[in-house]
């Protein structure tokens, strides 16, 4: 699913006032990746797609949500998070009550590889069960 695409099911899906936290008991034991985004944020495009690859690999459902759009704040607010005052992207793993933060773009350094970048979400991710 395009990143467009899962914003538009999103933005549906919210505007009819539903909750997606309530829509998959599946979700709560595993959890999903949050990730705040924008479309100015050259980080985000570097970033995204390596945070996505890593969760889909262990099968946790990825969504983005754009901080620039008017309805960011009650997105967030479906997954128990609020829209992070740093720079984006960051990036949330969140099951009920949990969160674990994944990526933070304040630390990001471009000249990291893609691979590292990667390997580190994934064994963050792999906390989760600590959790």
């Amino acid at each position: 699913m395009t990143f467009y695409r899962a914003m538009a099911v999103f933005g549906w899906l919210t505007g009819l006032g539903l909750s997606l936290l309530s829509l998959s008991a599946a979700w709560a034991e595993e959890g999903r990746v949050v990730v705040f985004s924008a479309e100015w944020c050259a980080n985000c495009r570097d970033v995204l797609p390596i945070i996505q690859d890593s969760a889909q690999e262990l099968g946790i459902p990825v969504f983005v949500i754009d901080v620039d759009r008017q309805d960011a704040a009650r997105q967030a607010k479906n997954f128990g998070l609020a829209i992070p005052t740093t720079e984006p992207p960051q990036a949330y793993w969140v099951a009920d009550e949990h969160q674990l933060l994944l990526f933070d773009g304040r630390t990001y350094d471009p000249s990291v590889s893609g691979a590292k970048l990667k390997k580190q979400v994934t064994q963050k991710l792999n906390q989760r069960s600590a959790l």
